[in-house]
């Protein structure tokens, strides 16, 4: 009987938004509408229709994409919230708030879509935005690594030992462009130029003397094997 009446209430607010002028009236009606479908009767897929006649009374109202974000998310509707995501990146102003929408579409594509390539140009769009943004590069060195896209990872790798504050941090990425350049390019004679700057940096760096004398040994093997 309870939740009679609420379903009762939803509708009278929706019939009232359907009625007045104001734009304002109209989106208030609608959310108390689609806030008692949501919270109260628990019918999401109402809570959704409802929340989209109020997108069509403004397009561009923010509160109303969030509810519909909420809602996307709560359901596992990925594409739908692809959209919502889409609206507001273009509504909103500052420069960190597109970055966190990217962020999580992004974070949609990578996790739940599985779409390597479309998480990539998503991150890329953040970089667009600001080229020395760590979270965007991360992102992108683990998708170039799964994609195989060597030339692309070795642009990022680059740029995040630039980026380092720390020494250690800055060989450990420079270490990983030797190691592409010999492991994935079959460019040992790049990768030895990279280890050779290494060690002028830090003479005792392990993993780079183990290329190095993986490389001697393999150089041996092959002189051995031509005589």
């Amino acid at each position: 009987e309870e939740s009679g009446r609420h379903a009762e209430l939803s509708q009278i607010l929706q019939k009232k938004a359907e009625i007045v002028d104001d734009p304002l009236e109209k989106k208030r009606a609608y959310h108390r509408s689609a806030e008692l479908e949501e919270t109260v009767l628990g019918r999401l897929d109402e809570a959704i229709a409802v929340q989209h006649k109020a997108l069509d009374v403004d397009g561009e109202d923010l509160d109303t994409l969030d509810a519909l974000i909420r809602l996307y998310l709560a359901g596992s509707k990925w594409r739908e919230l692809l959209e919502m995501y889409a609206r507001k990146v273009d509504l909103v102003p500052s420069a960190d708030d597109k970055k966190r929408i990217y962020y999580q579409i992004g974070a949609v594509y990578e996790r739940e879509l599985r779409s390597v390539e479309r998480a990539i140009d998503t991150y890329r769009k953040v970089l667009e935005i600001d080229p020395d943004d760590i979270t965007a590069l991360g992102r992108l060195d683990v998708l170039y690594t799964v994609a195989e896209s060597w030339q692309e990872l070795l642009t990022v790798l680059v740029h995040e030992a630039e980026l380092s504050t720390s020494p250690d941090d800055a060989i450990a990425f420079q270490f990983r462009v030797g190691e592409v350049y010999e492991k994935r390019l079959s460019d040992v004679a790049h990768a030895l130029e990279i280890y050779r700057e290494i060690l002028l940096r830090d003479a005792t760096h392990a993993p780079t003397l183990g290329a190095l004398e993986t490389d001697r040994k393999s150089t041996r093997l092959n002189s051995s094997h031509r005589t």
